[in-house]
C-alpha cells in the first residue's frame, strides 16, 4: 500500500493535481462567503471531494450532501470512534481476548461497513478502467 501510495502520490506526479487543488480552492472559498456557518461541512466536502478525484479519478463534489461525502465521513467517525483509549472493553477487561468466535461476525459486520466506502469507489474505478 506505501508503495502504491508513493508511485500515485510522489512529488513528481502531484503537479498533475494543481488544477484539481485550484477548482477545491475555489468551491471551498465560495462555500465559506456563501454559508459562513457551515465551514465545517466545506471543509468535509472539500476533503471528501479532493480524495476521490485524486485517488479515483472522480468528478469534483459539489455539495456536502452527495452520498460520498456522508460515506467517507461516516468512515472517519467510526474510524476516530474506534481508536479512542478505552473505546473497547478488552481493554479494560484483556480476558475478554478468549470469548469464543460467534462473537467475532459482530465485528466481520462491522468491518464490511467500515470498508465500503472504499469498496464502491475501487468497483467505479475499475469499471472506468483506471485499476
Amino acid at each position: 500500500m506505501r508503495k502504491a501510495a508513493h508511485e500515485g502520490l510522489n512529488k513528481g506526479v502531484v503537479k498533475d493535481f494543481y488544477e484539481t487543488q485550484t477548482n477545491e480552492a475555489l468551491l471551498l472559498a465560495a462555500g465559506g462567503l456563501a454559508e459562513p456557518a457551515q465551514w465545517d461541512n466545506h471543509l468535509r466536502r472539500a476533503a471528501a471531494s479532493m480524495v476521490l478525484s485524486v485517488v479515483y479519478d472522480q468528478p469534483t463534489i459539489k455539495s456536502e450532501q452527495d452520498r460520498n461525502v456522508k460515506l467517507i465521513n461516516d468512515f472517519v467517525q467510526r474510524l476516530t470512534r474506534a481508536a479512542y483509549p478505552g473505546a473497547h472493553l478488552v481493554e479494560f477487561f484483556p480476558w475478554m481476548r478468549y470469548i469464543p468466535s460467534r462473537y467475532e461476525l459482530r465485528c466481520i459486520d462491522s468491518y464490511c461497513a467500515v470498508s465500503d466506502p472504499t469498496q464502491v469507489c475501487k468497483v467505479e474505478a475499475r469499471r472506468r478502467g483506471l485499476v
